[in-house]
């Protein structure tokens, strides 16, 4: 028989094999649960990403929610509802629509409590009162005749088939192409067109790929360029068929991603004498960091991870055919050659100003001039200063 001793010696002799056991099966439990927390955060994620940055969705319907209190000679009251949007508030330029009708809130006239009451010039009709309004960042009808442009639809052979295009006549011989942002529609170029149109350019507002109307592909996936440029490069073939010498290219948030990709791509880059960018979508990948940051975990409020924000753009390059390199222009800066104005507004929340920064410091010397619009919303520098906005543009296309 062992002595006490002896059998205390060897229960004491087993415990550091339990510990090490014990640990293990601790080490192996955090790693199925953080290799969890990844994969199902992101997927979730990666979801999100499709979502918000990558389905192409038909433009949303008006959202009427401002009801309207009162309509005098040039001036519009409205509700205030609890916590009311700064478009509401901060006097940009508008379009207010309304069942029928379409108009334009300018300046703030006056605040009291419950309501407010905007600088207003009707477009189309009046709103009654006790109706229901929704506020509109494109600022006019879907259609160049409500800033007074002749304009006619006609086709042009995209990557993909027949799309649909407006034409705006010009006596010039460089033609402006303008790109329109994701999901939005060729209405987004109003603001700018008259400006094109006063200093004598024909003008091509387009359509492309998974637009609604136009030629569906991808799942209806955005690709920030990587195919939709050849879409754009039938468009330019279209107004150099028409007689155009040479063309000044136009891009909104997306839109500007598509025409960087068609200058770096298309054998007709040559043909473009420069191009004009609002809060182009440079850098998708920092897009999404951007959001990400800003974004709390479900259930926690903690701020998204840098690493769960990295898996879930490498979960949405395999679900979704993402190539985040191939879709960061900043990167590729160096290799542009044509003069660039871009407009950018500091308080963008969708592109952020610093993409647009780096760009711009990264290119060639002198090639791009980069204008920020202080408190600008995104794709919103026309509506926070109309005045220097047209200003600017007229200096860059003089």
């Amino acid at each position: 028989m062992m002595s006490s001793a002896q059998q205390v010696g060897r229960r004491g002799a087993g415990r550091p094999g339990r510990r090490r056991r014990f640990l293990i099966w601790i080490g192996a439990v955090v790693v199925v649960v953080v290799l969890a927390f990844f994969a199902g955060g992101g997927w979730y994620f990666s979801s999100q990403i499709r979502r918000d940055a990558l389905l192409v969705e038909p433009p949303s319907v008006p959202d009427y929610r401002y009801e309207v209190l009162g309509v005098s000679a040039g001036g519009l009251t409205l509700a205030l509802p609890e916590n009311p949007p700064a478009e509401l508030t901060d006097g940009e330029l508008l379009g207010v629509v309304w069942e029928g009708g379409y108009g334009q809130a300018h300046a703030v006239l006056s605040r009291a409590e419950g309501s407010i009451t905007r600088e207003f010039a009707s477009l189309t009709g009046v709103p009654e009162v006790g109706s229901l309004v929704a506020l509109d960042s494109f600022a006019f009808p879907n259609d160049p005749a409500a800033v007074g442009i002749d304009w006619e639809v006609v086709t042009y052979a995209s990557g993909l088939g027949d799309a649909e295009a407006w034409l705006v006549p010009g006596e010039r011989s460089t033609w402006a192409v303008f790109v329109h942002g994701r999901g939005a529609n060729p209405g987004e170029g109003l603001r700018a067109l008259p400006a094109f149109s006063a200093a004598g350019f024909p003008a091509l507002l387009i359509t492309y790929r998974n637009d609604s109307g136009a030629p569906e592909v991808g799942g209806r996936l955005a690709r920030f360029g990587a195919t939709e440029w050849e879409d754009l490069e039938g468009a330019v073939r279209f107004v150099l068929a028409r007689g155009a010498d040479d063309v000044v290219l136009v891009g909104y948030s997306m839109g500007g991603a598509i025409v960087a990709s068609f200058l770096l791509r298309s054998d007709l880059a040559s043909e473009v004498e420069a191009a004009v960018l609002e809060a182009p979508a440079l850098a998708l990948g920092d897009m999404i960091d951007a959001r990400a940051g800003d974004t709390t975990l479900p259930l926690i409020p903690v701020r998204v991870p840098i690493v769960l924000t990295a898996a879930a753009k490498q979960i949405a390059s395999w679900r979704f055919g993402v190539n985040w390199g191939e879709l960061d222009y900043v990167a590729r800066a160096p290799e542009f050659t044509t003069p660039m104005l871009i407009i950018h507004g500091t308080a963008d929340d969708t592109v952020p100003f610093a993409v647009s920064a780096e760009f711009a410091s990264a290119a060639s010397p002198g090639l791009v001039t980069l204008v920020p619009f202080d408190g600008a919303g995104h794709v919103r520098a026309w509506n926070v200063d109309r005045e220097r906005y047209e200003a600017v543009l007229g200096q860059f296309l003089a």
